[in-house]
């Protein structure tokens, strides 16, 4: 019991101590206080009321307002805790293990999608025991010899002579930064307090103390002269791409300086975009943007919809996913192709689902639509069937969708005593008509102006995302307009004009910038923020930018890297 608390006292000694000894000053941050020896940083209160969010996305889509004699504020310092994703895929990549940790870590909170925001990303008491309890099973794994030996040339029965072979080969690589001498010898003092109870258990300490370290569960964006440091940039590259830790080369890069000239910082964004764990990072910020995994949860009246299983609910998901990687990485397309493409990616299981063919193209299959109805992401089932109710569609819940996430469109909240529900099934009405109903009157009409007309533009697909040319007995009435889209309103009938609508739009194209911008500065967009998202977005927009091409601007902009906050 003794030997277990001496353990336990050695441990938050050590996290708490050289964590804050390794940073630089923060004279914008302050330390408030610790959990279970967790650091968490203090700013300003975060203001996300939707009028303070609208308000910012406006001027950032002005294009009459001048940001010529702005000063480049550069991005906030932040400590930024990984996700348990990110955690799980770091965990792998460092100790080459195929075990899922990520159900042992409580779920983010979400910001408008997004699961990496920093501003909220807080550690509680129950994160504290999990990140502690994880450490501890992960170390068990790593010391079992097999495993080892995949690992370390040395045996862990050599003692602490393997301990410090372990602490220089995979300190930097855990840590993601150099380690200093001072933080060796506190980590082989932990191998020698843990030694008591065995070569093993001594290991398993030293394995402990690196990952319950916030050095290892924080990634650090403060920078030193105003600037990120080079192994902060390695981290934010590689987490933005891979969704994981930098690789060797991406830390030998920091290592030596060399991620300071732009060109290299550019070339090494290069590579990693390129490299096949590039579709992690792409799949993060896709899901955050669209949710398209949530349709693995949706439930769909059993008797309307048989076809609607779980193994369906896989392939629509792997869709979704396999296509936007597909046109971002491997076409190196634009928002048109993302919004137009008249085929989609999957097997013939699929392709018999949206009764279309299926042809392979450079070793790729593609789903090739039979009509021009369906078109990109918008045809995707995977949305649809999200964005719809267990038997009919979801007009509101479709029109909210891409107001918010493809339009960047910050919808007002509903009345708090306001009850919402669905209007009820009724014989000889359609689901348009129903909510049409619905929405027409006070105090639902002023808030839906926006959002029906979309929706209804969309009744060409059902709960299922397949087409409908009939609802209830009468014909589909698909007609819509999309409001106030690029200062005009813009008649549409079915999905698929809406999505050229969106295609061709100069906003739609700008909040696609404003999302992988989210994504990579892990927060939301502030008043300070305006001038470099505005640049940004018309850059992407007035250069014909790919999206490849833009996510990698996002992430080597000089504007990332300056922190003058």
């Amino acid at each position: 019991m003794l030997l277990k608390r001496n353990l336990h006292i050695m441990l938050c000694v050590f996290m708490f101590s050289h964590f804050w000894a390794c940073l630089p000053q923060r004279p914008k941050l302050k330390t408030v206080r610790t959990v279970a020896t967790l650091p968490r940083l203090e700013s300003p209160p975060v203001d996300i009321s939707p009028a303070t969010l609208r308000a910012n996305l406006e001027k950032i889509f002005d294009n009459d307002a001048s940001c010529d004699n702005a000063v480049d504020s550069g991005s906030k310092s932040q400590l930024r805790l990984l996700t348990r994703d990110e955690y799980n895929r770091t965990v792998r990549d460092l100790f080459l293990l195929t075990n899922d940790f990520q159900n042992s870590i409580p779920a983010e909170q979400k910001v408008l999608g997004f699961r990496n925001n920093a501003q909220f990303a807080l550690v509680s008491s129950d994160h504290a025991a999990a990140y502690s309890q994880t450490a501890k099973d992960i170390s068990l794994l790593v010391v079992e010899p097999t495993q080892w030996s995949k690992l370390m040339p040395c045996a862990v029965s050599e003692g602490a002579t393997c301990a410090q072979k372990f602490i220089d080969t995979f300190g930097t690589r855990i840590w993601r930064r150099l380690v200093t001498d001072a933080e060796k010898q506190s980590l082989l003092t932990l191998h020698q307090v843990g030694s008591d109870g065995g070569a093993a258990a001594g290991m398993q300490l030293v394995i402990r103390g690196l990952l319950s370290s916030p050095n290892f569960l924080y990634r650090s964006e403060i920078g030193r002269d105003g600037k990120l440091t080079p192994f902060e940039k390695a981290s934010a590259l590689s987490y933005f791409f891979w969704g994981t830790t930098p690789d060797l080369e991406l830390l030998s890069t920091a290592t030596s300086g060399a991620l300071t000239d732009e060109k290299i910082l550019l070339a090494q964004a290069q590579r990693l975009l390129g490299d096949n764990r590039a579709k992690e990072g792409i799949k993060a910020f896709a899901d955050a943007w669209l949710g398209y995994t949530d349709v693995l949860s949706v439930n769909k009246d059993a008797s309307k919809y048989p076809q609607f299983n779980s193994a369906l609910r896989q392939s629509l998901s792997t869709e979704t996913e396999d296509f936007i990687d597909y046109v971002i990485r491997q076409k190196k397309s634009g928002w048109d192709e993302l919004m137009l493409a008249n085929y989609s990616l999957g097997d013939q299981g699929l392709a018999d689902f949206y009764k279309a063919q299926i042809s392979t193209v450079d070793g790729v299959s593609k789903i090739n639509y039979p009509d021009q109805t369906r078109k990109g992401l918008l045809g995707h089932a995977s949305l649809l069937a999200s964005l719809a109710h267990a038997n009919e569609t979801g007009p509101i819940q479709r029109g909210k969708f891409v107001r918010e996430h493809l339009l960047c469109d910050i919808l007002s909240p509903p009345p708090a005593n306001l009850l919402i529900q669905p209007p009820a099934p009724r014989i000889g009405a359609t689901t348009r008509e129903r909510f049409a109903e619905h929405t027409s009157v006070e105090p639902c009409k002023s808030c839906h102006v926006k959002i029906d007309g979309v929706g209804f533009g969309m009744e060409d697909f059902d709960a299922i995302g397949l087409y409908q040319s009939m609802d209830n007995g009468k014909p589909v009435d698909a007609s819509g307009q999309v409001v106030g889209l690029d200062g005009k309103t813009v008649d549409i009938k079915g999905t698929g004009e809406l999505s050229s609508a969106l295609a061709q739009s100069t906003r739609g194209r700008k909040c696609f910038a404003v999302q992988a911008w989210r994504m990579a500065q892990g927060r939301l967009e502030s008043e300070e923020d305006v001038c470099n998202l505005r640049k940004l977005g018309n850059a992407f927009v007035d250069q014909n930018m790919s999206m490849a091409q833009l996510l990698i601007q996002v992430i080597t902009d000089p504007s990332y890297s300056q922190r003058s906050r």
